[in-house]
Order: C-alpha cells, then structure tokens, then sequence
C-alpha cells in the first residue's frame, strides 16, 4: 500500500497533510517500514535530500538535512 503522505515537489509539502515533507506521519511509517535498518533508512531519506537540493539549490544544507536525515537518528541515544 503506498502511502498519501508522499512529497509535491518542488515546494517539498505532504500531498496528504501539507506539512513540510516529510510529515510526522510518513516520518512514523518510514520508522515502521525500515525497523531495525536505520542505515538503509538513512541512504533511502538521502535520495530524497538530494532531489531537495537540487529543487532549492540556495537552501541553507544544514536545514535540509535536519529535515530529510536528522530525524533518521536512533531515538535511543
């Protein structure tokens, strides 16, 4: 099943919701869907950023990646 929640590009906001992309609720299904492999979620969400990068070439890196990666960490740490 896909999900709604998946980003509109290139202004980078839930198709769902209208948060910014990725929403809370895609944040909890790519939790669920990549159990156990945080680097592989890290490398899928890495895709994505760079697909950003290139919609919003002047957008300061650092948010970018807080936005598509930083929540990528394990919550345990």
């Amino acid at each position: 099943m896909t999900s709604p929640h998946q980003p509109r590009r290139p202004g980078w906001r839930c198709a769902a919701c209208h948060d910014e992309w990725p929403c809370a609720r895609r944040r909890a299904e790519l939790r669920a869907e990549f159990e156990g492999e945080r680097v592989r979620l890290a490398l899928h969400m890495a895709g994505y950023l760079g697909e950003a990068v290139l919609d919003h070439p002047d957008a300061a890196e650092s948010l970018l990646y807080d936005r598509f990666l930083g929540w990528c960490r394990d919550r345990r740490r």
